[in-house]
């Protein structure tokens, strides 16, 4: 966009009744592109900066419907395609259209920033992240929006392979063919037609970059109509900037910011609502540094019988969908509150999978359903519930498993692809980057709060709690004394070293119900297992139990195939003695990685 054609487009705005502040200019900077300033030079006494634009100047849905006889987002699409790149049109409405709007469709950019124009090299800075992981997806939905519109013209027949694989229903991936084809087209502003692909692709990309909500000049029209603004459209975005939109009678738009006493030289902005780097660079082709709104996305499918009985079983639970993160920019909190409420959830809405997004500023609000929904799936016994404990110890451990594997794939090492026939902007490897960075804070102060609130349990239930230590403090010589006594004549077996303490807690069970020797500072230990043990004496056996039988108190195998006890002087231990052991430990403990030494630490928890 030069400064010509930004120029013309101010012209033609206060030509056609467009009310542009006398206090203000548009400066070009390498760095921000086109963006507005304050400019209280020449009106000391006016420092109002208000936009109004009048209804003939946006561009709606009403345009589409007299140009195709249809208003969906799909044909406003089209139609921007066509006012771009249809020469010497023969529709008289069409070429009526592209007079009147020329200064502005002249003044879009040709190509945005966005990471789906991005080529082969460039893509390769996004590897592993969710907005890499997700652009062949996004690219399907764009593709057959095409389809759609194309295909209710018979006549038309695809210009490229990529059209032809499209229309033939096959699916199209960012890939090099694809970069060749498609987008090189676009950044030469040369499609073969107006209704080619590449067209629709672009101009798809400036209405996500710089499309705004119809509700505001129209309040009874769907939430999904957007609309196009000639000039306001020029305002760059702020996180905390303070502007109102709203609309008269006549149906004009007016943007008016809010902020007090702007300096001269000073950035005007706009406030496109809060939002992630994620949607900046995808939507806007742009990324903010330190974004406090910034987030990531986490994607956990479950099989649809999972969902529905946590939605019978457990309604407190929140399954979250993307819709609920979603909140217009003129859509009070009030609103969307009552919009929620009213919204009934069904399985058939997790069909891909239950959306968590967790941010910088408040991980918490989105870790604690996550924990909930897991110890949902990890509770054992009956009594037990997902707000139980030991079921929510035992979630953190796959929460805390989950990011620390999402950190570890963003974490990797990346470079940008290393084919000659693609150069890498600069200023794409910086947003690249900008945003992994963000992505990584946001994981990272999310894994500081689960071990936050996996601390504070442990210390609110300490006394609740079973571990190792506990046992070497009450019972370590009483333990080694009745170990010694199974094992007696064995001087490879008395090798003790338990790689898994888990397999102690089994071993100390098993020796303490033995011998009838709990020591009084762990009466609720034998109280549990001894109501275990009378409802569940006839368990199964676990290959846990097996292997650590066969460790320990076998000398191998009988000529059926059975292990034989080791120690027949003495009363053996039998494999159901393990076995009860086992069955015990396994539900009314957990395992998490420790803290000091990054091994695996069992805990029994007390019910």
């Amino acid at each position: 966009m030069s400064t010509t054609q930004i120029s013309n487009l101010i012209k033609w705005g206060e030509e056609n009744g467009c009310t542009i502040p006398s206090n203000i200019a548009f400066k070009y900077d390498p760095s921000k592109g086109i963006h507005c300033v304050a400019d209280n030079t020449n009106s000391e006494t006016d420092r109002d900066i208000s936009f109004k634009l009048p209804n003939d100047l946006i561009i709606t849905r009403k345009l589409s419907q007299e140009v195709f006889g249809k208003s969906e987002t799909v044909w406003l699409k089209a139609l921007l395609a066509r006012l771009r790149f249809e020469k010497d049109p023969s529709d008289s409405k069409v070429k009526q259209l592209q007079d009147k709007f020329r200064p502005y469709v002249e003044a879009l950019p040709s190509v945005i920033d966005s990471p789906l124009l991005w080529n082969p090299n460039e893509l390769e800075l996004l590897a592993n992240t969710n907005l890499r992981n997700s652009l062949d997806q996004k690219l399907e939905a764009i593709s057959q929006e095409w389809i759609e519109f194309v295909k209710s013209d018979n006549t038309y027949v695809p210009s490229n392979s990529i059209e032809e694989a499209l229309c033939a229903g096959e699916k199209v991936e960012t890939s090099k063919e694809f970069y060749d084809i498609v987008i090189k087209e676009i950044e030469t502003s040369s499609p073969k037609h107006w209704y080619s692909f590449s067209a629709y692709l672009w101009s798809h990309l400036i209405f996500t970059s710089r499309a705004f909500p119809e509700r505001i000049i129209d309040p009874q029209c769907e939430e999904s109509c957007v609309m196009l603004l000639p000039v306001i459209d020029l305002l760059n975005h702020g996180n905390r900037v303070k502007a109102e939109w709203s609309s008269d009678a006549s149906g004009a738009f007016t943007y008016k910011n809010l902020e007090t006493d702007i300096e001269s030289g000073k950035e005007i902005l706009n406030n496109y609502g809060a939002k992630s780097n994620e949607e900046l660079l995808y939507g806007y082709g742009f990324v903010l540094e330190d974004n406090e709104f910034d987030s990531i996305m986490l994607r956990i499918k479950f099989p649809l019988e999972t969902v529905e009985a946590i939605l019978n079983n457990a309604p407190d639970i929140h399954l979250p969908l993307l819709e609920d993160y979603t909140t217009f920019a003129f859509e009070s909190k009030e609103q969307k509150s009552e919009k929620d409420a009213n919204r009934q959830r069904a399985i058939s809405d997790y069909s891909d999978g239950i959306i968590y997004i967790l941010n910088k500023s408040n991980p918490g609000a989105c870790l604690i359903p996550i924990i909930e929904t897991f110890a949902f799936l990890v509770t054992r016994h009956g009594s037990e519930t997902y707000k139980s404990v030991r079921a929510t110890l035992d979630s953190i451990q796959s929460v805390k498993g989950a990011l620390a594997q999402k950190i570890g794939s963003i974490s990797a090492p990346v470079t940008a692809g290393h084919d000659e026939n693609y150069q890498v902007s600069d200023y794409r490897k910086r947003c690249a980057i900008i945003y992994r960075d963000g992505q990584l804070s946001c994981l990272k102060k999310s894994m500081n709060e689960v071990k936050r609130i996996e601390k504070d349990i442990l210390k609110e239930n300490k006394s609740h709690l079973l571990t190792t230590h506990k046992i070497e403090k009450y019972d370590q010589e009483s333990f080694q004394n009745e170990l010694g006594t199974l094992l007696e004549g064995s001087s490879e077996q008395q090798q003790l070293n338990f790689e898994q303490n888990y397999d102690l807690f089994v071993v100390w069970i098993m020796c303490k119900a033995k011998f009838n020797s709990f020591p009084k500072e762990l009466d609720w230990v034998e109280k549990m297992y001894r109501s275990f043990e009378t409802q569940n004496g006839d368990g199964e056996i676990s290959e846990t139990a097996v292997n650590l039988y066969a460790t320990l108190f076998s000398v191998g195998e009988d000529a059926d195939g059975r292990l034989i006890p080791f120690n027949t002087e003495t009363e053996p231990v039998s494999m159901q003695d393990i076995a009860l052991a086992d069955n015990f430990v396994e539900q009314y403990s957990f395992t998490r990685i420790s803290f000091s030494n990054g091994k695996q630490e069992t805990f029994l928890v007390k019910i």
